[in-house]
């Protein structure tokens, strides 16, 4: 059953001893400060100690106790820490005889104790801390049934979108190492062509041979050949390697997010009874949806551009001065 701290008036203590036995006869456990008090010692600080080990508080009112600053100070300090506990603790305010209720508890439901009531008297404090008990017990089972429901929605959240994930992350991962083959081939045949530039040198002096008089056109046009050839290859290298490096971010980011659930499934399971509300389930897993643009948007068409316009132009400022001066 419960443990009871009684707060009284020693004055009043063949009552309290009575009241005592019965809740004792009932089951319950009673914390009393002549035993747990000792001299020297802040009664305050014990207090809070017995208020933590007992479930709630009997306050036993009388003539004696309105006199004594002690039992209003003990009063009033175990309401503000039962009001701190989120009312997880009980009060039971216990008046003995026809006295008026004093100020400091008229808020609460008061139980009169007679002399000749006596025994129907404990029957409802007994029957008020069942309530109290069985209240408390129901709301446990509601956090632990709202706590099950919780974890077997988020369990099948977090299986379909974990899976999801990883699927992404995959696919993202394999994408991104067949564009940086790719890239590295482009890079590979563009050395291909380059050094196949060189062998074909007898062609064009042989060219040059047959049309004496069109040297620089023949020049120019071998030159632009291989500018536009090796300036594709390349343009096409570095895009298929930013594209490459876009689909790999986005797999790390999968993988972050991945993470992320897994430390929110972690404290699911770790905490949940400490979770009630949609608005904390949503804060525990708001990290996995990671609010950034994708890299794909940061892509720039100047990382691959070969500009072959500022290219062109150069080269035909230089082989025009070439021309001018061999004239």
């Amino acid at each position: 059953m419960a443990n009871i701290y009684i707060s009284y008036q020693h004055t009043d203590a063949e009552i309290v001893k009575q009241i005592s036995g019965e809740l004792v006869n009932r089951g319950h456990s009673i914390l009393l400060d002549d035993s747990i008090l000792k001299v020297g010692q802040d009664w305050r600080k014990v207090l809070l100690d017995s208020l933590k080990n007992a479930d709630g508080v009997l306050v036993l009112i009388t003539e004696h106790s309105l006199k004594s600053n002690y039992v209003v100070s003990e009063v009033g300090t175990a309401r503000a820490y039962v009001a701190e506990s989120a009312n997880k603790k009980f009060i039971i305010p216990v008046i003995y005889g026809e006295i008026p209720i004093p100020n400091f508890i008229d808020d609460l439901y008061c139980i009169r104790l007679y002399k000749d009531t006596f025994e129907e008297t404990i029957d409802k404090i007994d029957a008020s801390i069942s309530v109290f008990l069985g209240r408390q017990e129901a709301d446990k089972e509601n956090k632990i049934i709202a706590k099950q429901e919780v974890e077997t929605k988020a369990a099948d959240f977090i299986k379909d979108t974990t899976f999801a994930l990883k699927q992404r992350e995959c696919h993202n991962k394999i994408v991104a190492y067949f564009c940086y083959i790719i890239g590295i081939g482009t890079l590979i045949f563009g050395v291909y062509v380059g050094i196949n530039g060189f062998e074909n040198v007898p062609e064009i002096q042989a060219l040059l041979d047959t049309y004496p008089n069109q040297i620089w056109g023949i020049y120019i046009l071998v030159i632009l050949k291989s500018i536009i050839i090796i300036g594709l290859l390349i343009a096409a290298s570095k895009y298929v390697f930013t594209l490459g490096k876009s689909f790999m971010h986005e797999s790390l980011r999968n993988a972050d997010r991945i993470h992320a659930i897994s430390f929110g499934e972690f404290y699911l399971k770790a905490y949940g009874d400490r979770v009630g509300t949609h608005t904390e389930i949503k804060e525990i897993f708001q990290e996995w949806n990671i609010d950034k643009p994708s890299a794909f948007s940061n892509i720039d068409t100047n990382s691959y551009d070969p500009k072959f316009s500022d290219s062109l132009v150069e080269i035909i400022k230089t082989l025009s001065s070439k021309i001018k001066s061999s004239d």
